[in-house]
């Protein structure tokens, strides 16, 4: 498992003791609305027990880190790379930076600078995307911020708290993360 390292965090491999920091999150509203519709569902202990293990015994393709404090080594939140054997050579994205107080801190751009860097440089991706719900004016502006471009929506794509939310597909090709690198 690559470990990668930045100013004043890394990107380590999950490990058993962090199952008390994904549960102290997992089922707070708060940090649900900004994730995936799966998190709308009550996550079970159990569930969460299965996705650590599987997760700590490669059962999941992909790459999937724990960002951490450089120096403390204290549980910051998670960055997923999802590979597949795709000959499109392309992945998806997420993130999460549970603690109000850890986001706007800059520790997700630093990850995900981090994982574009291995994406694009050590896989040999072509594409890295995701998907944000419209309304999340912060993520979209630093995933902009890092050169994701939107390459489309997905209109009423997401039934919560009685409406339908537009997503958007955002992506950031190799050449352009390199370009972009080269810039700075």
């Amino acid at each position: 498992m690559p470990h990668l390292i930045g100013p004043r965090i890394h990107l380590r491999e999950y490990r058993e003791d962090d199952f008390s920091a994904i549960r102290s999150w997992i089922n707070d509203p708060e940090v649900a609305s900004h994730l995936s519709p799966i998190f709308d569902r009550v996550q079970t202990e159990a569930m969460t027990r299965t996705y650590v293990d599987d997760v700590l015994h490669n059962r999941i393709p992909g790459h999937r880190f724990i960002v951490a404090d450089r120096d403390s080594d204290r549980y910051i939140g998670q960055v997923d790379l999802r590979t597949t054997d795709d000959p499109s050579h392309q992945a998806s994205l997420a993130i999460v930076i549970p603690r109000r107080e850890d986001r706007g801190q800059g520790y997700g751009r630093e990850a995900l600078t981090l994982l574009l860097d291995f994406a694009f440089d050590r896989l040999n991706l072509h594409k890295v995307w995701l998907e944000v719900f419209a309304a999340n004016a912060p993520a979209i502006a630093l995933y902009e911020s890092l050169g994701f471009s939107r390459d489309g929506v997905l209109r009423e794509d997401v039934y919560r708290d009685g409406r339908y939310l537009d997503m958007y597909l955002m992506a950031v090709l190799a050449r352009e993360w390199r370009g972009r690198r080269r810039d700075t």
